[in-house]
């Protein structure tokens, strides 16, 4: 069975994927949209633009897996499962 510790790794390695992920598409974002004006901006581009939709499923998994990992829950092994 999975182990918290072990869940907790495989997050913070995909939440460091999906930042570099957000910050390439970002970048690229800016050079054929044009630049992006504020952090709240950019937050509501992440969550309702397009460009970003493809985005949300693994911005999602990161949630999940957030949740799984609450103290007030004990994990289990269909829980990491269906993670």
């Amino acid at each position: 069975m999975t182990t918290p510790l072990r869940l907790e790794e495989v997050r913070q390695a995909l939440l460091a994927l999906h930042k570099a992920i957000v910050d390439s598409e970002r970048i690229t974002y800016e050079k054929t949209v044009g630049a992006i004006q504020s952090p709240n901006h950019f937050l509501k581009l992440l969550t309702e633009d397009p460009w970003f939709a493809w985005l949300q499923p693994f911005s999602q998994l990161i949630v999940s897996m957030d949740e799984a990992l609450d103290p007030k829950e004990q994990l289990t092994a269909s829980m990491v499962m269906r993670l």
